[in-house]
């Protein structure tokens, strides 16, 4: 019988919120939810927690910050594993978190099965069954491999959690193709990045991989100032989200 264990995410997006939420009641673990780092760190100090998920990019009180005033407090004491969630899979990005405090890195999008296996790792508890592994689809079915994945996480709350990522999706994602629009007017490059960085995450833990890839696209050019390349390409950004949004009203 595996143990059931006390998890605190901290992630800024609902939909990343929402995903965890239900992989972690699936796997038969007690898991809350926070909005941003000094969100996370008062919870800390409220109850005890067995682990901590935490998002490396969150505004104001980042995950890096967080770690690291997490261990300050810890001291010589009880040391939680903290585990970093993050779009970003480089090596140089995982050094960057193990040199914040961080224990472990799981990169998004990943399934009960990646999420099982870490917290067995740092919490010693056997792995429990997930969904079952499966061969990787082609790009386009993705989105739809994604969605049966996490339907079959299954139970009312499950699906209230589902539909909640969703619908927090749609939403955003609404907002950010706004933020595109208004960014190139003013041409504001940060500003784009920013957006370019939220819709990348969000599409690849839903499994709209198409406009997650042009969500990265998009945003390396913005790095670079690129917002000419940037006014390109929104168009074609723009098709892919209204595709998944087909999907996701039916």
């Amino acid at each position: 019988m595996s143990q059931r264990f006390r998890i605190l995410v901290a992630d800024d997006q609902p939909v990343n919120r929402s995903v965890l939420l239900l992989q972690l009641g699936h796997l038969g673990h007690a898991a809350e939810a926070v909005e941003g780092g000094r969100e996370a760190l008062a919870a800390l100090e409220e109850k005890p927690y067995d682990a901590l998920l935490l998002d490396c990019q969150m505004p104001g009180f980042d995950g890096f910050e967080t770690c690291r005033e997490l261990r300050r407090r810890e001291g010589e004491g009880r040391r939680m594993p903290v585990i970093a969630v993050t779009g970003h899979g480089l090596e140089e990005d995982r050094e960057r978190c193990l040199a914040a405090g961080m224990d472990d890195v799981l990169i998004k999008p990943f399934g009960s099965v990646e999420l099982a296996a870490m917290l067995g790792r740092w919490l010693r508890e056997e792995v429990i069954a997930a969904e079952p592994p499966r061969a990787a689809p082609p790009a386009e079915g993705e989105l739809d491999a994604r969605l049966a994945a996490l339907r079959r996480l299954g139970g009312e709350t499950g699906a209230s959690l589902l539909a909640e990522a969703t619908g927090s999706f749609l939403a955003e994602s609404r907002r950010l193709l706004a933020t595109f629009r208004s960014a190139l007017r003013r041409g504001d490059a940060e500003t784009f990045v920013v957006a370019a960085h939220t819709l990348a995450g969000t599409s690849g833990v839903l499994g709209a991989v198409a406009l997650a890839r042009q969500a990265q696209e998009i945003e390396t050019l913005a790095r670079q100032g690129d917002l000419d390349g940037c006014a390109v390409r929104l168009p074609a950004l723009e098709q892919a989200f209204r595709e998944v949004e087909a999907k996701l009203s039916l």
